[in-house]
């Protein structure tokens, strides 16, 4: 239960739909809990309901579209922007109830009362542009690879580095991303048009910065600190 002094209070509901109609993309407030307090109609449509009163009280799980399935990434990205309340950017590929596969900028900000208290979190999703999306879809594209997978529905956070202490460096970041999804030394070399010994030394160094004991352990490392669902952002933009 949410305490009453944390909860989202929206006197006039006709008067704030009346002014976010006039704001672009798909746009929602959630609550302390990730349920669904407002959205637009954009974001309506596309989460398959008729109406924004509709989306009130819904969570990600009950999304009528194929992104319900991302429902638990949802719900740790809106944790982290509470805990730490600092927006966070981040990529949505998701194929929405208009049964199009849609790639999308979303913006997750916290969201305070008037007492300055979090009480949940803002989100505004755009579709990316034309140039971005050739960009990002060679990325997706490199990483289903190796499986001779489609694309897939996903979601990925987008920071410039996965550690917070930036304790890795540029390099050292696009090396793990394409070490985590799959890639060998000499697959990592010819993406980032680099030596194969130099990459083998940049996971060396990562291995011993992010405290495995063998080359081995980096990818359970990775993934145990939550890092398989991040790009580096210099890799998108």
């Amino acid at each position: 239960m949410i305490p009453s002094d944390k909860r989202i209070n929206i006197a006039d509901y006709e008067s704030l739909l009346h002014y976010i109609r006039q704001i672009g993309g798909a746009i929602g407030f959630k609550d302390l809990n990730s349920v669904y307090q407002f959205a637009n109609y954009e974001i309506t449509k596309l989460a398959g309901f008729q109406k924004e009163s509709d989306m009130v009280g819904v969570s990600d799980e009950n999304l009528n579209c194929d992104a319900a399935s991302c429902a638990d990434l949802f719900r740790q990205q809106d944790l982290e922007v509470i805990n730490t309340q600092r927006s966070m950017q981040k990529l949505d590929i998701q194929r929405y109830a208009d049964g199009e596969l849609h790639f999308r900028l979303v913006t997750k900000s916290p969201l305070y009362n008037k007492k300055n208290v979090v009480v949940g979190i803002s989100f505004n999703s755009q579709r990316v542009t034309p140039l971005l999306f050739k960009k990002i879809s060679s990325l997706m594209r490199e990483i289903s690879k190796e499986g001779g997978n489609k694309i897939e529905c996903s979601t990925f956070s987008l920071k410039e580095s996965f550690d917070l202490n930036n304790n890795l460096s540029s390099t050292e970041n696009s090396i793990l991303f394409w070490f985590m999804h799959g890639k060998n030394a000499r697959e990592i070399a010819h993406i980032l048009n680099r030596n194969k010994c130099t990459v083998e030394s940049h996971i060396s160094n990562i291995k011993d910065k992010i405290e495995c004991s063998k080359k081995s352990e980096v990818f359970d490392r990775a993934m145990e600190l939550g890092w398989y669902n991040i790009i580096p952002s210099h890799l998108v933009f």
